[in-house]
């Protein structure tokens, strides 16, 4: 009985140990739990929190009456928290003066900043990582490329307010409807809607992307050299020397002529959008994304207004200030400042109606293509580089493509970037690939050239080349496109490509074949010459545009403008020009003419073509000058001596220099009028796919054609023929003929790839023979030619064209049309179906960003019939 109680006496002694280690455990862990959910638990009740916390920000006016606003709200939820406020006169003595307080551990315990001050703050201590606190369903608010601009080292430093990023205003009370493209901003600027335009390279990287390039590659590489930086330096230059396009790097002086009210167009940021609504009054001032360029939208960089957090605020501190970070950056007072401050919000629960919010839902669109400001280590190289180099060339002393390689090279080399080799790797693909061309001589010699080194990269790889008539080879294929023979491949000119739709050839849609990151490689020129319909149907291998040769035994300063070339013909100096509509209509727009408005009606009686009627008439009666209606004969006359000039194409140098000697062949731009420089046709050659290929074989001709076209294969083009390569990366020594011509394409015209082309050239022509040999009136001339061709396009019911309306200036091409947006969300994302908005209800369920529309149609469906365009020189 004793043994017994003592053994249960143990027993009851071990459990208590047992159960009290037991709850030991339990305590720990509680505890443990306790302080790792305190944050959540402090952040649910958040009703608690008592305290004082500073805020440091530069806003003014109606901005800092919205910020003062939305604070006044949190205050009213959480009485027990005094917020003081310290407004400073700009971001930069904000950002200088908290620099100096947090070396001291002292400043605000929330910061209004800008995110590419991420970095510096970062690196120095002055800012704290925020990502414990920012839960998942509270990034999903903003969009990925908005919170990238906060990050720094894989951490997140802070939470966006709001976003500033570089738009086109324009003035209503001189422009209706926007320019949509750059082409479309040339044109009106020259119609007479002056525009003002910032060159500082951070404000003019816009149109980077517009032309297809990238600052950087996914490695973290800089790529600016594959082309589409360079074209974009290259449409600068062109847009610095055009009428009404006024550049200039201050843009502070260029908004104080904006707000004056005699300029139509504006690039800006929303930061300046009150000041410049209070000068001109808000039903004046509009706001659309920057104009997109050949390879797509502008991509201006993304700068964001953002809350950063001090690390030297004390632990309950730390806690109100994220509660108010939340708060501010929440859909309810994003959509408050929005429409008080005119801040244009980053988070996506934002509805932005463009009916109510106009000016707002413009920024918001153009965010939803902005590239945002890498935060890296090596940022200051970039900039350093991209200074230098970019004022080098505004200066004239390097090439665009000199100052792209340049800058590639150094922001790489600072960045420990070894240069990628030029060699492309060797490819295992299997196949054949059947090319047609029509080139003879060095331009066929070349393409077999290409041919064999492609052979060393994708050995496996056959390509069948073989010389044919191209107009027979089209006649066969239009009769039975599955016939025998029928090539994978074409390589054409432009002309073959209208001939072929006309034909209702169906031809491959190359759109989802060659990325836009490769159409960045080609003159914008060139690539326009490949579209039809908003369709990408060839790939650019050469241009042909026509310049002025000159006889240098007989003069050695060509004539830069039309009345030198007068002058010239009164000194004795023998000049002939030939008339014939296409190579002649270089004069048309050097005295302000053009060809087609934006429906592809011809406006040639809208000035400029009779005026140059007039003073080729003019220059013949008066001045001695020869006019011929032949091409042919003009070069005849140009080898025997008797015309110190010729107007010719690229694929003329062989036979010049062989005649003359290369001594004495001179090459120039065209002379400019009046009006500005030459405008004369460029035609394109390319490869065309056949729509009927299988995919195989369009994937291995998409490879050849990559190939032929980088910037190797074009230099071994350019060294063994008379062809300009269309790859705008090919080294070109200056003062080269290939330079000069490139040089002149800056101004040229592509020839419309349109049905209404076909009539122009034949009609055209009459109006130079109606004026030159049967002395009729040039205005009359114009006027009857351009109802003529009008009436054989199909325009019957016009007697006369009218001038195209303020803001829609004649075009070349047709616009591509452009749904109106109806809601977006804080990206700019179209938002259809979507009831208006209330007046205060600008907060909505959250809206995901939908992707741009894909083009649904048929790769292989042909354009409906075209007519003839014009027959120009080919190359051989």
């Amino acid at each position: 009985m004793i043994m017994t109680t003592t053994a249960s006496r143990t027993r009851n002694l071990v459990n208590l140990k047992r159960r009290i280690i037991v709850a030991g455990v339990l305590l720990v862990l509680i505890l443990i739990s306790a302080v790792l959910l305190l944050p959540r638990f402090t952040q649910v009740n958040s009703a608690t929190l008592s305290g004082r916390v500073l805020i440091w920000h530069a806003f003014s006016g109606p901005k800092a009456d919205a910020f003062a606003e939305v604070l006044d709200r949190f205050k009213a939820l959480h009485p027990d928290i005094t917020i003081h406020t310290q407004a400073f006169p700009s971001n930069d003595d904000l950002l200088a003066q908290f620099q100096n307080a947090a070396k001291s551990g002292l400043g605000p315990d929330l910061l209004v900043g800008q995110s590419p001050w991420v970095r510096t703050l970062a690196d120095a201590n002055a800012i704290r990582a925020v990502d414990d606190s920012v839960p998942p369903e509270l990034r999903d608010q903003y969009s990925k490329t908005t919170l990238q601009s906060l990050v720094y080292g894989d951490q997140l430093f802070g939470l966006p307010l709001s976003l500033e990023v570089l738009s086109l205003y324009h003035n209503k009370q001189h422009v209706e409807t926007p320019a949509r493209t750059l082409d479309d901003l040339l044109a009106q600027a020259a119609a007479g809607n002056t525009t003002l335009m910032s060159t500082d390279f951070r404000d003019a990287f816009w149109g980077v992307q517009a032309f297809g390039g990238k600052l950087f590659d996914e490695d973290g590489r800089a790529i600016l050299d594959r082309g589409g930086y360079a074209n974009w330096l290259d449409w600068l230059r062109t847009a610095r020397d055009a009428p009404g396009m006024i550049l200039d790097s201050n843009r502070d002086s260029l908004r104080e002529r904006f707000l004056e009210g005699d300029a139509a167009y504006y690039t800006g940021t929303p930061a300046e959008l009150n000041e410049i609504v209070e000068a001109l009054g808000e039903d004046n001032v509009g706001v659309t994304p920057l104009p997109s360029g050949p390879a797509g939208s502008a991509g201006p960089f993304l700068i964001e207004n953002a809350i950063f957090f001090s690390p030297d605020s004390s632990p309950n501190q730390q806690l109100i200030s994220i509660e108010l970070g939340k708060f501010l950056t929440n859909a309810e007072q994003s959509a408050t400042l929005m429409r008080k401050g005119r801040m244009v919000p980053p988070n996506l629960r934002v509805r932005i109606n463009p009916r109510l919010y106009p000016l707002i839902a413009g920024f918001s669109a153009q965010a939803a293509t902005a590239v945002p400001v890498p935060n890296i280590a090596g940022i200051d190289s970039v900039w350093v580089a991209l200074n230098e180099t970019y004022n080098r060339f505004l200066e004239g002393v390097i090439t665009a493509q000199e100052a792209a390689v340049s800058a590639t090279a150094v922001i790489n080399q600072a960045n420990g970037i070894e240069a990628q080799p030029s060699e492309p790797p060797v490819c295992s693909d299997l196949g054949t690939v059947r090319l047609v061309h029509s080139w003879q001589g060095p331009s066929a010699d070349a393409l077999n050239a290409i041919i064999e080194r492609f052979k060393k990269v994708c050995p496996m790889v056959i390509v069948q080349s073989s010389y044919e008539d191209l107009d027979a080879l089209r006649a066969r294929w239009a009769d039975n496109p599955a016939a025998a023979g029928i090539p994978d491949i074409v390589l054409a000119p432009q002309t073959w490509l209208v001939d072929a739709l006309a034909d209702e050839i169906a031809l491959r849609d190359l759109s989802t074949v060659i990325s836009s990151e490769m159409l960045q490689r080609y003159q914008p020129i060139a690539i326009s010459g490949m579209r039809t319909q908003n369709r990408l149907l060839g790939v650019p291998m050469s241009v042909s545009v026509y310049a002025l040769y000159y006889n240098e035994s007989l003069i050695n300063e060509p004539a830069t403008i039309l009345d030198r070339l007068r002058t010239q013909a009164d000194e004795g100096l023998p000049i002939a020009l030939n008339v014939q509509f296409v190579p002649a209509y270089w004069g048309v727009g050097a005295l302000g003419g053009k060809l087609f408005d934006d429906k592809n009606r011809v406006i040639l009686d809208q000035g400029g073509f009779a005026d140059w009627l007039t003073w080729l008439q003019t220059s013949r009666d008066e001045h001695g000058v020869t006019i011929v209606y032949d091409q042919a004969e003009l070069k005849s006359l140009f080898l025997a001596g008797k015309s110190a000039y010729y107007v010719g194409l690229p694929e003329d140098m062989p036979e010049l220099a062989a005649s003359l000697g290369e001594d004495n062949l001179g090459l120039a731009l065209l002379p400019a009028g009046p009006a500005g420089t030459a405008t004369p046709f460029l035609q394109t050659t390319g490869f065309f796919f056949n729509g009927r290929t299988s995919d195989r074989r369009a994937t291995l001709g998409a490879e050849f054609v990559a190939f032929a076209t980088n910037a190797d294969s074009q230099g071994l083009l350019r060294d063994m023929s008379a062809l300009v390569p269309a790859n705008a990366t090919v080294s070109l020594d200056e003062g080269s003929a290939a330079a000069t011509f490139i040089e002149q394409s800056r101004t040229a015209i592509s020839i419309p790839n349109a049905p209404e082309m076909r009539a122009v050239p034949a009609m055209g022509d009459q109006a130079y023979l109606a004026v030159l040999q049967e002395s009729a009136d040039p205005q009359e001339a114009a006027a009857d030619v351009t109802q003529q061709i009008n009436k054989a396009n199909g325009f019957a019911e016009a007697t006369a064209t009218e001038p195209p309306p303020t803001g829609e200036p004649a075009s070349t091409e047709p616009a591509a049309e452009r749904p109106p947006i109806e809601e977006s969300d804080a990206a700019g994302t179209p938002q259809p179906n979507i009831p208006p908005a209330q007046e205060d209800g600008d907060v909505g369920t959250p809206q995901a960003p939908q992707p741009e529309a894909a083009d649904n149609g048929e790769s292989n469906v042909p354009t409906p019939p075209a007519a003839k365009p014009p027959a120009t020189a080919e190359s051989n």
